[in-house]
């Protein structure tokens, strides 16, 4: 039976004067500073109705002190990981506070503001206020891309989407590279509350000479990654993946046309047998479909 924490006088007065002072709920002082929000609750409806038990705590100094660095432990922590999650501070101060209301269940939302250097006030006031129909109009849309991605079974792309889109009416871009959010060129398919806690864009760069094909090999495609019709274009790409037991390399072998994966192969090593077995998949499929 593990034993009942016991807190200072002084915690206590401290606590209840940091929510009168920062107008948050107990609730969210309560997880800052590491108590149940129930007990600060009623430290504070004791010291509003007068009752002096409230303030006297029985924690000796020393035990105190235990208590207050296991909290700054924490604070510490929590920040730490937060920040871990994703690099949101180059953003506007709207997505700091869409990070922020999505998180406010799992992270005391001041020390979301603290870490991502906005005001707790203003991110309050922003929840507080209605959404304009830039917004509602975003929302709906972010709402149907998640619909045909559902309904795909995540197996089409962002130029299969854009289509689908367009053919219902949407007005869409389908630059997945776009300006910040509120510019005329914003791209409404990027869907800015999904990618937050992505990798940034210098992380996805391909190095320069990537780009290049490699000596005395032609480029058939000429960098033109689309197709008239099915069967005409095939392309191969390596993807790593972290696991708990090491790195996984996935290959999967894209029909341009179709933008669909029609063959794959995994290996914990990267080599040309892991790429020309997923091809040979490609074909072993189709020779068993008759195509």
């Amino acid at each position: 039976m593990s034993k009942r924490k016991r807190y200072s006088p002084e915690f206590k007065r401290e606590a209840i004067e940091l929510v009168r002072r920062s107008g948050a709920s107990c609730r969210q002082v309560a997880l800052e500073i590491g108590v149940a929000p129930d007990l600060l609750t009623r430290w504070v409806r004791e010291a509003q109705s007068g009752v002096e038990k409230a303030f006297l705590g029985t924690g000796s100094p020393r035990d105190e002190e235990l208590a207050r660095l296991k909290r700054e432990l924490a604070r510490v922590l929590r920040s730490v990981i937060f920040k871990r999650r994703g690099s949101v501070l180059c953003q506007g101060v709207i997505e700091r506070h869409t990070v922020i209301q999505r998180c406010r269940n799992e992270y005391p939302v001041r020390l979301m503001c603290r870490c991502l250097k906005v005001s707790a006030n203003g991110y309050y006031a922003w929840q507080d206020r209605a959404p304009s129909p830039r917004a509602r109009a975003n929302a709906r849309l972010v709402k149907r891309i998640r619909e045909i991605h559902e309904h795909s079974r995540g197996m089409i792309g962002a130029p299969r989407m854009h289509e689908d889109l367009l053919d219902e009416g949407e007005t869409v871009s389908p630059e997945p590279r776009c300006p910040p959010e509120g510019s005329r060129a914003h791209s409404r398919l990027a869907a800015p509350e999904e990618v937050c806690f992505g990798r940034s864009a210098s992380s996805l760069q391909p190095p320069a000479s990537s780009l290049q094909p490699p000596a005395g090999v032609s480029n058939l495609l000429e960098r033109v990654f689309t197709a008239l019709e099915p069967e005409r274009k095939w392309v191969t790409d390596i993807t790593e993946i972290s696991t708990l037991e090491g790195k996984l390399f996935l290959c999967v072998v894209l029909d341009l046309y179709s933008k669909l994966v029609i063959g794959w192969s995994m290996h914990h090593r990267q080599d040309r047998q892991m790429v020309i077995r997923a091809v040979e998949m490609v074909i072993w499929q189709r020779r068993g479909t008759g195509r």
